[in-house]
């Protein structure tokens, strides 16, 4: 939070909102794995142009996946990133003042 000159990191805030991202990608990956299941059940006898066409679409779909939870693991990542700079900085800081 920036609030005039300075900002506010409030730590068990930003582990919260990684957690939930966390749990949003492995709530999506259940749900399309589900989804998968039941298209591979409905398409076990297609052939021919429908099935190849359907299967071009999947891989697409399947790339656009493996993407988007590329991304948001990269976000988590640099949220934990952050938030560890600022925690060893909230450390240093207590050791200067400390020092006086």
């Amino acid at each position: 939070m920036v609030d005039g000159d300075y900002v506010k990191v409030d730590n068990a805030s930003l582990e919260m909102r990684n957690e939930a991202m966390r749990k949003i990608a492995r709530v999506l990956d259940g749900r399309l794995d589900a989804l998968r299941s039941e298209l591979d059940n409905l398409t076990a006898t297609w052939t021919g142009p429908s099935k190849e066409e359907y299967q071009a679409q999947r891989d697409r779909w399947d790339n656009a996946v493996k993407e988007l939870n590329r991304i948001l693991h990269e976000i988590t990542g640099k949220v934990d990133d952050a938030r560890n700079v600022y925690l060893d900085t909230e450390v240093q800081l207590a050791r200067r003042w400390g020092n006086l």
